[in-house]
């Protein structure tokens, strides 16, 4: 195999875990009291906003003293890599957080755990 697409796969691997485990801790975090184990349609927005920033390439400075905001890496020919490239890392990332929830399965007090602790 390819030395290369095995550093690619690993890259992508490890950016769909991390991105599982940010989630994870979102859903027990009392900061973001809306992101919970039930709560399934903001789950996904929030993994398909992630796996975007992490993967697509587009990046956004701003400057203070100009009030300039610069969007750069938008370039016809990438937005159509960039888009398939999302897409492998949203499977990445469904592929991750489903393997972590049948880890999860067998604790199945963990979901109970996570809402009583965020409860006032």
């Amino acid at each position: 195999m390819d030395p290369t697409a095995v550093q690619l796969l690993g890259a992508k691997a490890t950016a769909a875990l991390v991105i599982v485990y940010f989630l994870n801790w979102l859903k027990k975090s009392k900061w973001f009291p809306w992101v919970t184990y039930t709560s399934g349609r903001i789950n996904h927005l929030i993994a398909v906003l992630l796996t975007a920033v992490g993967t697509i390439g587009i990046h956004a400075s701003f400057n203070h003293d100009t009030h300039t905001l610069v969007i750069s890496g938008l370039y016809w020919n990438s937005i159509g890599s960039g888009l398939w490239a999302w897409c492998q890392q949203y499977v990445l990332t469904k592929v991750g957080y489903h393997a972590l929830q049948s880890k999860m399965a067998a604790e199945p007090d963990i979901a109970a755990k996570a809402e009583a602790k965020n409860k006032p």
